[in-house]
């Protein structure tokens, strides 16, 4: 008998489970026309991608480079679902997959997919953007990934994998220039410094861009911006039995933010006729938008083998950063509203885990998991004549254990549980003051005497048990269907960003439950992979911030659904061609929701039914095509290549659209303009690059271009309501240059 189902039967189940796909890799097309066989650790064990039973996106670090792949932001053009802004650049990104995210903007902000880096969780939002270098790979988890990697991942989670010193000496230098003086420099080298027992590897990163955006007013380019970074590994071994990792780095970052302005009124005005601006080359701005960021840190990382095969791993890491940010939200001349924030965060964690060996009916994983952060943060805004001080505490603590059981040669089921213990405390210090004009934000500068308005302390613990199940059946060698229920949680929080009394207080965590079926096959003798998955989402106790007229207001929403199906698929149908195609489509909606706390302004000074309002920030469609073709020349290898991704509408706000409001009579006349300008309609976006490589792959030159089409489109935005205009954040035009890049040693 047949050990597989038939494949006609095979196909039709297939096409039948339409659901998300997990799987980007890259293709060495000068050699062969296969698609290379993806490794992942998304489970903290190293399996082949078409094996795990999740939604994962991989980009290794050839094809990130390859793609011109510089910062998180960017991984959101070849992925699934996935959106990336921020109003700060690169500082403090927002991440929203799969419809699940955050609007919250303050240092205390948690993310609903958690990033790591080398397997450590970065707590703090405010580095998760910057831009990354010397890569191994990146994996994308989609779905929530609450038993291995803990909380705030809800949504999924992103981890950067850096490459490691290796037996051999090795390493890259690059070189980039571009349109408005965009310039990249990286650098990596190592190898053995002790035969056999002490490898090292260092590497560094420097960008800077020009800018191209004039502020009229201090007659200033005011979205330049420069940053540095560095990394320093060193591998010690003990024989077989194990090896011990350490690793440093540091990095910079200097970035001038515009924010540019819309009026609601009849002709583009605000409250104070100034008119709307919808050139994205010139703003007119009393107050630069300026983020500085200082960040370090280091990792020890223990593995050791016992002579069962079972493994132990430790990893300690501390983590620290500062930033300074600072905006101009009326984006005028005028000194309406501009604010300050500021903040210094220290993170310590650990994780001692035990792993049992790969092989056999049963494998399993357990653990412990610890993370203290300490965060100190003050936000100033002069409109007010306010500033608070928020000193928070966060303990961490969790158990987690995960098993996989093979039923039979075709079914394998995988389960997990994870407890997680999580005090916050906070001491909040607000007072009004008199801003100086040295220093409209330092209020030791005060010209007059500090008057409190707010002294607020409180503690919380919250305690979550979080878990998955999943069993996978091949169907046949190659062709893999899973179903998986899955339980995420994001801690809770505390309104940090205050612009007077009684706006203090805590936001319970929110839970997410995931329903899922997904898919996986190759075809063609590997050069056909296509992953695939369905979701249905139960999503409880959403965190939502909601901006007021001035300030904000930090609530539970009561609930909201999501249903949604992925697809991604890659071919190499000969030695010549790759192809990567993917696509989304998700429905995200609050199914309840209230007494949501909109700009008083909009319904005239009452909370909202928003029940059947979309979620904000999730688009419901996405799609995205790669197309590359490489061909032998007379010295060497060329290809092209060009990629398009296409977003769906985009609400920036949970209010738009609803026929709930009832604005007071002044905003009435205005409210579609206020929905119009809270909306990014559908826009596709197109790249194109020209690679040449040198006989080895050692020496590549590339010409490449960014946004082929230079279409405009909002990334991010924000309602002033009180001065009837909105901050616009747009994305950046046409861009384009060369890059010249080198390997050497061995690979």
């Amino acid at each position: 008998m047949n050990r597989y189902l038939p494949r006609d039967i095979c196909q039709w189940l297939l096409i039948s489970v339409t659901a998300p796909l997990a799987a980007y890799g890259s293709t060495d097309t000068s050699t062969s026309g296969d698609l290379q066989e993806i490794v992942v650790t998304a489970t903290k064990r190293t399996e082949k991608l078409q094996q795990v039973p999740l939604p994962i996106t991989v980009l290794d670090g050839q094809e990130l480079a390859q793609l011109g792949v510089q910062n998180p932001f960017d991984l959101a053009a070849y992925t699934p679902a996935l959106r990336v802004e921020s109003a700060f650049g690169l500082v403090q990104p927002r991440f929203n997959l799969r419809g699940v995210g955050t609007d919250e903007y303050g240092a205390n902000a948690q993310g609903s997919v958690g990033i790591y880096v080398d397997e450590v969780y970065l707590n703090s939002i405010a580095t998760q953007g910057l831009n990354f270098f010397d890569l191994d790979r990146v994996e994308i988890l989609r779905g929530p990934q609450g038993t291995l990697w803990g909380m705030n991942t809800t949504a999924g989670a992103i981890t950067f994998t850096t490459r490691t010193p290796t037996d051999d000496v090795n390493g890259y230098a690059s070189a980039s220039y571009g349109n408005f003086d965009s310039r990249v420099i990286e650098a990596a080298v190592g190898g053995p410094l002790v035969d056999d027992k002490l490898l090292g590897r260092v590497s560094a990163f420097y960008s800077s861009f020009g800018g191209y955006v004039r502020n009229t007013y201090l007659d200033t380019i005011d979205n330049s911006n420069s940053e540095s970074a560095a990394r320093v590994q060193l591998l010690w071994r003990f024989g077989d039995s194990g090896s011990l990792q350490l690793t440093g780095h540091e990095g910079h970052l200097n970035q001038v933010v515009p924010v540019f302005h819309a009026g609601y009124g009849p002709d583009g005005e605000d409250a104070n006729a100034i008119g709307t601006n919808n050139d994205r080359h010139q703003v007119a701005e009393d107050t630069r938008g300026l983020s500085t960021l200082t960040s370090s840190g280091g990792l020890a990382k223990l593995n050791w083998s016992f002579p069962n095969g079972w493994r132990l791993t430790n990893i300690t890491a501390v983590e620290q950063n500062t930033v300074s940010l600072t905006v101009d939200d009326d984006a005028t001349p005028l000194a309406i509203a501009n604010e300050g924030y500021f903040s210094s965060v220290q993170q310590e964690s650990e994780e001692l885990r035990l792993t049992s060996p790969d092989r056999g009916p049963v494998t399993w994983i357990a653990g412990v998991y610890g993370l203290y952060e300490t965060l100190k943060f003050r936000y100033a805004i002069p409109l007010f004549d306010t500033n608070t001080q928020s000193d928070i505490d966060t303990r961490n603590y969790a158990a987690f254990g995960s098993t996989t059981v093979h039923f039979a040669d075709r079914v394998t089921g995988r389960f997990g549980v994870r407890y997680t213990n999580e005090n916050k405390s906070i001491q909040q210090l607000g007072v009004y003051y008199t801003p100086s004009p040295v220093d409209q934000y330092n209020v030791a500068l005060s010209t007059t005497p500090l008057v409190p308005f707010l002294n607020f302390n409180q503690s919380e613990t919250w305690k979550q048990t979080t878990g998955d199940a999943s069993l996978d059946y091949w169907i046949a060698e190659r062709a893999m269907i899973y179903a998986r229920v899955a339980k995420g949680f994001r801690g809770g929080t505390y309104n940090t960003v205050i612009t007077g009394p009684g706006q203090q207080g805590a936001a319970n965590p929110e839970t997410l439950i995931d329903y899922e079926l997904g898919a996986k096959t190759q075809e063609w003798d590997g050069r056909l992979t296509i992953n695939a998955a369905a979701f249905l989402y139960n999503y409880r106790d959403l965190q939502v911030i909601l901006l007021q007229s001035a300030g904000a207001k930090l609530q539970n929403a009561a609930t909201a659904r999501i249903d949604g199906v992925e697809f991604e698929a890659s071919a190499a149908p000969d030695d010549h061609w790759l192809l990567h195609l993917y696509g989304s489509w998700i429905d995200a909606i609050y199914t309840s929701f209230p007494n949501a706390a909109v700009p008083a302004a909009l319904n005239s000074g009452l909370p909202a039914n928003l029940d059947n309002q979309p979620l904000e920030r999730a688009p419901k469609d996405t799609a995205g095509l790669l197309v590359r073709y490489s061909f032998p020349v007379t010295h060497g290898s060329v290809s092209l290549e060009t990629d398009w991704r296409y977003t769906g509408k985009v609400i920036f706000a949970p209010w738009v659209g609803s026929r709930n409001l009832q604005p007071v009579p002044s905003l009435a006349p205005y409210l579609q303009n206020v929905f119009n300008l809270t909306t990014q309609n559908p826009v596709t976006t197109g790249n194109a690059r020209v690679i040449y490589a040198a006989p080895g792959n050692r020496l590549e030159v590339a010409a490449w271009a960014k946004n082929l089409t230079n279409v405009q489109y909002k990334t991010n935005m924000f309602n002033l309501v009180f001065n009837r205009n909105a901050g616009i954040y747009w994305n950046d035009p046409l861009t384009y240059g060369m890059t010249v890049s080198f390997k050497f040693g061995a690979r």
